[in-house]
This record gives C-alpha cells, sequence and structure tokens, in this order.
C-alpha cells in the first residue's frame, strides 16, 4: 500500500480547496501509474497475469483522530490458517 504525504487542510496549514484537489488528483494519477512500472510489469509477466483488462481502486479518505488503532488479521498471517486469527 501507498502511503501519500499529502495532508488534509485540518491536518496541516490551510490550503486553498482547488489546490488541495488538484494535489489529490496528482496522487490518484500516480498510484494508478504504478500499475505500468518495471517492477510490476515484470510480476505479471512471472506471473502470468494478463497486462489488459487490470483494475485498480484508490480510497481517498479523511484522518480523523483516534483514541486507539490496531490491526485484526482474518487468517494467521504467518502460515495463512484461517481458523487462526
Amino acid at each position: 500500500m501507498k502511503k501519500l504525504s499529502v495532508k488534509p487542510p485540518s491536518m496541516a496549514a490551510p490550503v486553498n480547496p482547488p489546490i488541495f484537489m488538484f494535489l489529490i488528483i496528482i496522487h490518484i494519477k500516480q498510484c494508478y501509474s504504478s500499475l505500468w512500472t518495471p517492477r510490476a510489469i515484470s510480476y505479471r509477466i512471472k506471473n502470468q497475469i494478463p497486462h489488459d483488462n487490470l483494475k485498480l481502486a484508490v480510497i481517498v479518505q479523511e484522518l480523523i483522530s483516534a483514541k486507539s488503532a490496531g490491526i485484526l488479521f482474518t487468517k494467521n498471517p504467518i502460515t495463512s490458517d484461517e481458523s487462526q486469527l
């Protein structure tokens, strides 16, 4: 997952809304263009994944302050055993 460095206006110095939207669009385009890096292309070739009909989703969410945070694994990340969390 690619972490972006653009912060929403509430978390940084005030930003002009059109400029902020422009920055978001630039970062979304960077996410989509990551499909065509040499590493991504060689991965698809190695794993026999066709280059046509690729799909990628980019989610833009507002950052909110949290009291706590965590990660829940739906299966064991080491053994891939779905009966173990």
